[in-house]
């Protein structure tokens, strides 16, 4: 089994052919891995992940979605147990987060939704969504709703649960990790970016 060190390292030296502009050396690097090299499911994962950014840098888009769809699986496959929360605590945590926003924000978001599900639909991931997303707002942002005349357009802020807990040891990393990911999201609805969101004390 190869090492994490090792695995490391090659996609170290994979992100830097992106950086450089070499996407296809990056492909090439990494398709090698996943013929030559003994992987967990875990590595496997890690490594089409990659793999599908790289082919999305190249502009093939069939195959990054081939290596997401392969990378969704193998996550599913390896999903933790038992969660580290309970719905309803991660429910609370995600509505609580909302409410650290100023008053007149939250007025101006009006009644927006949460919904949780486990991980990006196989339909989500083939239409090119990531399956490693931790969230994602659904909706028109404010600023757009303005030029468009009005609102009325219903607001969402979707959680993916299972890749949410990936990211976290603890239930207080989880907690503080759902915090940022709504953040973040309500974020794009109000148009504003991170480094704002920060200024505001709610990065």
């Amino acid at each position: 089994m190869i090492g994490n060190t090792h695995l490391d390292a090659l996609h170290d030296q994979a992100w830097r052919l992106l950086d450089r502009g070499k996407a296809r050396a990056a492909i090439r690097l990494l398709e090698q891995a996943l013929a030559h090299e003994e992987l967990s499911e875990r590595q496997e994962a890690d490594t089409r992940h990659l793999l599908g950014i790289a082919h999305s840098e190249a502009g093939d888009r069939r195959a990054m979605v081939r290596e997401w769809l392969h990378v969704r699986q193998l996550d599913e496959h390896a999903e933790r147990a038992a969660p580290l929360l309970s719905a309803d605590r991660f429910q609370q945590i995600a509505e609580g987060a909302l409410a650290e926003l100023p008053a007149a924000l939250l007025k101006r978001l009006g009644d927006v939704a949460i919904l949780v599900d486990s991980r990006p639909s196989e339909r989500m991931v083939r239409d090119g969504i990531d399956p490693r997303l931790l969230g994602l707002f659904s909706g028109l942002p404010l600023p757009d709703q303005s030029s468009l005349g009005g609102g009325g357009f219903p607001q969402v802020i979707q959680l993916f649960r299972a890749n949410l807990e990936a990211e976290a040891h603890t239930r207080e990393e989880l907690g503080e990790q759902i915090r940022i990911t709504v953040l973040h999201e309500t974020a794009h609805f109000f148009g504003l970016s991170d480094e704002e969101l920060e200024r505001m004390g709610l990065g």
